[in-house]
C-alpha cells in the first residue's frame, strides 16, 4: 500500500493469504480493514490529537482495533517509509540495526518425493544459504534423514505446521528426530495447544520452534511459563509491523529463547523490513530471508535482494531502502481504493 503525506511517499504490505488459511486474516479481508477501519482512524487521530511523535500516535490511532496485524503492518510500515524517508534516515537505523548483512537462510515446502527434496537441498547449499529449513509431516521422518545423511554439516530445521499431536506416537515420531541434531522443529502441533508444546519440549532435546502461536507479549509470557519453546519466528507483518515484532523479540531474547527473522511471500517493500528487522541484536539466528527472485519473475522495486557470500544486504538507503516502481505496482494490481483524509 502507499501512503502519501505532506510531499513524502512511503509503502508497506500486508501479505496475508488469499484465503486464511495460515492465520485467520486474508487479502481481501486485510483490504477492507485497512479501508475502512485502520486508515480513517489515522487520519481522525491526525486532525484530533497530532501531538507526540509518530510512534505515539500510531499507538494511540489503532489502540482499539483488536488484530488484524498484517493489516497494520502494512499501513504503519509505510507511514515508517514516509516518515524517515522525510528524515533522511534508514529503517534499519531507526530500529537499531547492528550490522550491514544478514545471513541467508531457505524455506522449502512440502516435497513430492525425498530425492527432490534432497536435490532441492543441494541447490540451496550451492546458492550458499547458510540454513535450510524444509517441512516434515507424520511419515517423512525418514526423509529427514537421508537429508542429514546427504548434508551432515548443513545447518538444516524442520517446520511441522502442526501436522503432530502430542499422543505417544507423535512424540516418538519427533523423538526419532533427537539424534540428528536439527537446529529446532517448527510448530509441531497445532498453533493454540501450547500445553501440548510444553509436554512435547520436554520429552524431547531438539529446540522446538513457535511460529503462528505467538502473535503478542502476552503469548510470549504463556510460552515461558508452559517452557513450551526455546526458540521462536518473529515476522514483522504477522506481528502487526517492525516495531512491533522487534519488541516481541527483545521481549523473548531477555527470556532466553533463541529468535530469528521469518519470511512471508512478499514482495521487496515486505522484505526491506524484514531485512532490516533481522539486523538488529535479539535476531540470534538464520532467518527465512531470500531473495524475492525466489517468488517472482518481476518485482516491484529496484532491488530484490541478492545473495553474496551467503548474505544479504541490509538496505541503507532512507526509509525501507528500497524504491517502488509505481507503474509495476499498477500493472500487477487487480483492484485499488484510495482513501483521502478527506472521505
Amino acid at each position: 500500500m502507499r501512503v502519501d503525506a505532506e510531499g513524502l511517499v512511503g509503502w508497506g504490505e500486508a501479505p496475508a493469504l488469499p484465503e486464511p488459511t495460515y492465520t485467520a486474516e486474508y487479502a481481501a479481508g486485510a483490504a477492507a480493514v485497512l479501508a475502512d477501519h485502520l486508515v480513517p482512524r489515522w487520519f481522525r487521530t491526525q486532525r484530533e490529537r497530532p501531538a507526540g511523535d509518530l510512534l505515539e500516535r500510531i499507538d494511540r490511532a489503532f489502540a482499539d482495533i483488536e488484530g488484524h496485524r498484517m493489516a497494520r503492518s502494512g499501513l504503519i510500515t509505510a507511514l515508517l517509509d514516509a516518515h524517515l524517508r522525510g528524515a533522511e534516515r534508514s529503517l534499519a537505523a531507526f530500529l537499531g540495526a547492528s550490522t550491514e548483512q544478514v545471513d541467508a537462510g531457505l524455506a522449502l515446502g512440502l516435497a513430492d518425493n525425498v530425492d527432490r527434496l534432497v536435490g532441492s537441498i543441494g541447490d540451496a547449499q550451492a546458492a550458499g544459504y547458510r540454513r535450510v529449513k524444509f517441512k516434515v509431516a507424520p511419515g517423512r521422518e525418514p526423509w529427514v534423514i537421508a537429508v542429514r545423511d546427504a548434508f551432515p554439516g548443513l545447518n538444516i530445521a524442520v517446520d511441522a505446521n502442526g501436522a503432530y499431536d502430542a499422543s505417544r506416537d507423535g512424540v516418538d515420531a519427533l523423538r526419532s528426530l533427537d539424534p540428528l541434531g536439527l537446529d529446532y522443529i517448527e510448530q509441531p502441533l497445532a498453533a493454540d495447544d501450547l500445553a501440548g508444546h510444553a509436554r512435547v519440549a520436554e520429552r524431547l532435546r531438539t529446540p522446538l520452534c513457535l511460529d503462528e502461536a505467538v502473535e503478542t507479549t502476552a503469548d510470549l509470557d504463556t510460552v515461558a511459563a508452559l517452557s513450551a519453546a526455546r526458540v521462536l519466528n518473529v515476522k514483522a507483518a504477522r506481528c502487526g509491523g517492525p516495531v512491533a515484532a522487534l519488541r516481541l523479540a527483545r521481549r523473548a531474547r531477555a527470556g532466553g529463547l533463541g529468535v530469528f527473522c521469518g519470511g512471508m511471500v512478499e514482495t521487496g517493500v515486505g522484505r526491506a523490513a524484514s531485512v532490516a528487522l533481522a539486523a538488529t541484536p535479539p535476531f540470534t539466528l538464520t532467518g527465512d530471508l531470500t531473495p524475492t527472485s525466489r517468488f517472482f519473475d518481476i518485482d516491484v522495486v529496484d532491488d530484490g535482494f541478492v545473495i553474496r557470500d551467503g548474505t544479504i544486504a541490509v538496505p541503507s538507503r532512507p526509509g525501507l531502502g528500497v524504491e517502488v516502481d509505481d507503474g509495476a505496482v499498477r500493472r500487477f494490481a487487480t483492484s485499488s481504493v484510495a482513501v483521502r483524509s478527506g472521505d
